[in-house]
């Protein structure tokens, strides 16, 4: 669900809060970096 916030990490403005359930169930996070040469490489981890 998202919902609309007048204050925004304690300053007047605008932003969203995404509020959801969470399960305990095994966790793959992928990523992607830059390398300083302009490269870019994929960041996995999976846990449990």
């Amino acid at each position: 669900m998202l919902c609309g916030l007048s204050v925004y990490h304690g300053k007047k403005g605008s932003g969203i809060s995404v509020e959801a359930n969470v399960i305990s169930d095994p966790v793959t996070m992928l990523g992607v970096a830059q390398l300083r040469n302009g490269n870019h490489r994929f960041i996995v981890r999976e846990a449990s």
